[in-house]
C-alpha cells in the first residue's frame, strides 16, 4: 500500500508539475549540492517514517500510533530551531510539553489495558514510533529549506524525494518477501487495487495542499495542520 501510494504520488507530480529545471541565476551550483543532500534526506526520512510506523502496529494499538504521529510537532520545533533557525515563545513550548504529557498518559493507559504479552512488546512499539516521529519531523523542515530557502521547484522535489523513497521501500519489500504477496493480492483483488490507486491520488492532492502551507508559512505550520486532521 505504501509503495503504491509513493509511486502514484511521484507519477502525478511528474505528469502535472515537473516543469522547467531550476533557474541557474536563482539556484547556484553550491545550492544544488545542498538541495541534493536535502532531497536525499527527504527520501530516507520518508522511507524510515513509513516503515517504522507500519512495523510498530505489530506491537501497539492504532490509537497509540495516531497519538505519537500527532505529537511530531515537538521534534518538528526542535529541528526547526536547528535547520531553519526558528524561534518559539514560552507559550508554544508549554503547549508542546502538555502534548508530551498527554502522550505519556495514553501510552500508560494502553499498557494497563493490554494483555501481559502485549505489555511486554509495548516498549519496542514505542521505540519504533519514536523513530517514525523523529523521521517524520525532519520532513517538513527539509521541505521548507528546499522550497523557501533554496527556491527549488516543488514538482521536482516531490518526484525525486518520493522516487528515492519508493526505491528504498521496494528494496525492503523485496528482501522481506512482502512484494510477492502484495502483487498476488493486487492480482486477485482488482477492486481493492482500484481503491488503493484512488487513495494514492487523493494523497497527492493532500500533499500538494500541505506543501503550500509549508512554503507560504513554515514546516511547523505544516506539522500543526497534519496533526489537526487526526
Amino acid at each position: 500500500m505504501t509503495l503504491i501510494e509513493i509511486v502514484v504520488v511521484s507519477t502525478c507530480a511528474f505528469m502535472f508539475e515537473w516543469g522547467a529545471p531550476p533557474d541557474p541565476t536563482v539556484v547556484s551550483e553550491e545550492s544544488m549540492r545542498t538541495i541534493r543532500m536535502c532531497v536525499g534526506g527527504l527520501a530516507l526520512c520518508l522511507a524510515t517514517s513509513q516503515g517504522t510506523g507500519s512495523a510498530a502496529l505489530n506491537y501497539v494499538h492504532y490509537p497509540v500510533k495516531v497519538a505519537f504521529k500527532s505529537s511530531k510537532l515537538v521534534p518538528t520545533m526542535i529541528f526547526g530551531i536547528l535547520l531553519t533557525r526558528k524561534t518559539f515563545s514560552f507559550l508554544e513550548y508549554g503547549a508542546a510539553l502538555l502534548m508530551c504529557c498527554s502522550l505519556a498518559g495514553l501510552s500508560l493507559a494502553d499498557r494497563r489495558a493490554s494483555s501481559d504479552e502485549e505489555a511486554e512488546n509495548l516498549p519496542l512499539g514505542v521505540m519504533l514510533l519514536m523513530t517514525a516521529v523523529f523521521a517524520d519531523a525532519l520532513v517538513p523542515n527539509l521541505q521548507e529549506k528546499c522550497l523557501k530557502e533554496l527556491k527549488y521547484p516543488v514538482g521536482r522535489m516531490i518526484v525525486y524525494s518520493n522516487a528515492g523513497c519508493a526505491a528504498l521501500v521496494l528494496l525492503y519489500c523485496s528482501a522481506t518477501g512482502e512484494l510477492t504477496m502484495a502483487l498476488k493480492w493486487c492480482a486477485s483483488n482488482t477492486e481493492g487495487s482500484a481503491f488503493l490507486f484512488l487513495q494514492a491520488c487523493t494523497s497527492y492532492m493532500g500533499l500538494r495542499c500541505y506543501l503550500v502551507v509549508v512554503k507560504e508559512l513554515s514546516g511547523v505550520a505544516g506539522g500543526v495542520t497534519t496533526s489537526l486532521r487526526k
